[in-house]
């Protein structure tokens, strides 16, 4: 989570607006609690679209999303492919060269799981607080080792 003073001009927002509707775009202006967001609208098939801006004010936002940046699945993916080329590998296996399979096929299951984790790539979004009718300056918050919490 972060706080609405870390959003600047520039960064790629989304939201939901209390009178209806999802926006996503970037940020091209910020005064106080109004933000103006560009965004595109008709875009299909290669078409770029018309750009378009709303301007509204954080009491007209149900929530607010920044992009943090974007995350790859490598990992994810050559540990899937480790597993499945484990488990194929394994019904290679004659016997002959005890467990020769297993490597082989958990091998060529890393590479391959590693290659199409690292083509797909998921974007990273945090919470934006708000804090509408809040001073979230004058909160005590107390906390002893992460376990015990006393907030006012």
């Amino acid at each position: 989570m972060c706080y609405a003073e870390d959003v600047v001009v520039g960064d790629k927002v989304r939201g939901e607006l209390k009178r209806g509707g999802q926006i996503q775009g970037n940020v091209i202006s910020l005064v106080d609690s109004i933000i103006e967001i560009e965004y595109v609208t008709g875009g299909f098939l290669g078409d770029t679209g018309m750009k378009s801006v709303l301007t509204v004010s954080e009491s007209e936002l149900l929530y607010l999303d920044r992009l943090q940046g974007r995350r790859s699945h490598v990992f994810t993916g050559a540990f899937i492919g480790f597993l499945l080329g484990f488990i194929v590998g394994s019904s290679q296996d004659e016997g002959e060269m005890l467990y020769f399979g297993h490597i082989v096929g958990g091998f060529i299951g890393v590479l391959g799981g590693g290659a199409i984790g690292a083509a797909l790539s998921s974007e990273k979004w945090i919470s934006v607080d708000l804090a509408i009718g809040q001073d979230r300056y004058s909160k005590l918050d107390l906390s002893v080792f992460g376990v015990f919490r006393i907030a006012h």
